[in-house]
């Protein structure tokens, strides 16, 4: 942290991002790039976790001074490995994949998380159950607890890193709308809860691999911004952003409407290999014959 800097306050900068008592925020966090305050640690691996836990419990306590008693924080502790490698879930250990803030605040008393072992939510507060319990097998559509988020009016909140990188709800939106690029897979790998075996199968919205699908929230991001539904906050080399779920779901689906590959880097057709299609010759050379992912 240089001198520029060291007198930046996160709660100042959270309130003046449009976050107050009683907002149900969702929040995507990237320690490595926030304005925090200088701690003493001891140089050693103790230290260093230590240190870790200070500075998430700093941030922690930033954002529920804002929302206050009446407020629900909400943080990602979505999981890779169940999908990559076929690694067992279990939901009272398995952890967050998404930094550490998210995984210190997966183990805080008093935090509940929703049961899916890829897209699983963290939350604690007022409506963190509401939103959080008796959800379905899917990682997103309307049984998952994103599909909630209209309901509670929830406020997307990014710290320290761009609203490109914290806004992975865009997908619950293609899965509703419907995209080519992605489907559902289904997952049979062990998923226990109170030890015991949950039963599956367990989907997730995902995109093809291998054929040139590369997502660009960017696009979602400049569309906020030029609507005038992006809040900013700007000062070299931090950034943090917020917007609404209202806003969100208003204009990313305006802008699935006009064009479905509206989050890609490039526009894409897949086209899955049936014997009872043309060959891949006699279709338009835009189209991608693809298996699965």
């Amino acid at each position: 942290m240089n001198e520029d800097t060291a007198h930046l306050d996160l709660v100042s900068i959270i309130r003046n991002l449009a976050i107050g008592s009683g907002d149900v925020v969702f929040v995507s966090v990237d320690m490595g790039n926030l304005p925090l305050p200088k701690m003493a640690f001891e140089i050693s691996r103790a230290g260093f976790m230590e240190i870790r836990d200070r500075y998430c419990a700093y941030v922690l306590d930033s954002l529920l001074d804002v929302i206050g008693d009446s407020g629900t924080l909400l943080v990602p502790t979505y999981c890779k490995s169940y999908g990559r490698h076929g690694k067992p879930y279990h939901h009272e250990k398995t952890p967050s994949d998404v930094g550490p803030f998210s995984e210190y605040f997966r183990k805080r008393e008093g935090v509940i998380r929703s049961l899916h072992p890829m897209t699983s939510i963290a939350g604690i507060g007022v409506n963190a159950a509401a939103i959080l319990e008796n959800t379905g097998k899917s990682g997103y559509g309307v049984c998952s607890p994103f599909m909630r988020f209209n309901d509670y009016r929830v406020k997307f909140l990014c710290l320290g890193i761009p609203l490109p990188r914290g806004i992975t709800y865009v997908h619950h939106l293609e899965h509703l709308y419907g995209v080519n690029h992605m489907y559902h897979k289904s997952y049979g790998y062990p998923v226990f809860k109170d030890n015991v075996l949950q039963p599956g199968p367990w989907l997730c919205f995902r995109r093809y691999l291998g054929i040139g699908i590369e997502a660009k929230m960017s696009y979602l991001e400049d569309a906020l911004r030029e609507n005038g539904k992006l809040l900013e906050f700007r000062k070299s080399p931090y950034i943090m952003q917020s917007t609404t779920v209202g806003d969100v779901d208003r204009i990313a689906i305006e802008m699935l409407k006009v064009d479905s590959c509206a989050f890609l880097e490039k526009p894409i057709e897949v086209h899955m290999d049936d014997p009872g299609l043309p060959p891949p010759e006699t279709m338009a050379s835009s189209v991608l014959y693809s298996s699965s992912e």
